[in-house]
């Protein structure tokens, strides 16, 4: 059975990138729907609810031939129904294009400069050790449990270090050069 309701009121707004209609049932409901455009395409969203129930968010888009949607039991705003559509499609192009996607990062980067922080840290704990007779800052923290943390902190760099995959391409390399020794273990 399909019902007609006369009262509706259009709304229209242009949002950077979008085309959305809010349409007002009655004072109480009303919903968002209409169109985003996208860096990867046009996203369709709808979003409905009243002040209290039946929240509801909708969006979806075809990327590459391949349908992609999304649910969400809450209800957005123009504005950031815009925004989310954004996000919806950039995860989306991540999906479908894993390696023209995200930001650069480098694994190897970080273990280095992870271990040069190591490094820094180490030099730090051990000159405190050497000055403080065995109590750092009258705490009662003692310099051996000290030593100890630090040569945890140590092999968890080192352990991280030695890993790597030779089917990724200039990253997760062996880094051997990299680890840091032990306090105590420098000879």
């Amino acid at each position: 059975m399909k019902t007609k309701i006369n009262n509706y009121k259009f709304k229209q707004e242009k949002r950077p990138f979008g085309l959305l209609k809010t349409i007002y049932e009655n004072q109480i409901n009303s919903h968002e729907k209409g169109y985003v455009r996208t860096l990867h395409g046009f996203v369709e969203v709808y979003s409905q609810g009243d002040d209290k129930f039946n929240h509801y968010t909708s969006v979806s888009m075809i990327l590459d031939g391949f349908w992609f949607h999304r649910n969400i039991n809450k209800r957005y705003s123009q504005k950031f129904l815009v925004t989310f559509a954004n996000r919806f499609a950039n995860d989306c192009f991540a999906k479908q294009n894993p390696s023209k996607s995200g930001m650069g990062f480098s694994m190897d980067g970080l273990r280095s400069n992870m271990s040069n922080d190591i490094r820094t840290l180490k030099q730090m704990v051990e000159s405190i050790a050497l000055t403080d007779f065995g109590i750092i800052n009258h705490s009662g923290v003692d310099c051996e449990d000290l030593k100890h943390a630090m040569n945890q902190v140590i092999q968890n760099s080192n352990i991280l270090n030695c890993t790597f995959d030779d089917e990724i391409e200039d990253d997760w390399n062996l880094m051997l050069d990299s680890c840091v020794d032990k306090i105590g273990d420098e000879n």
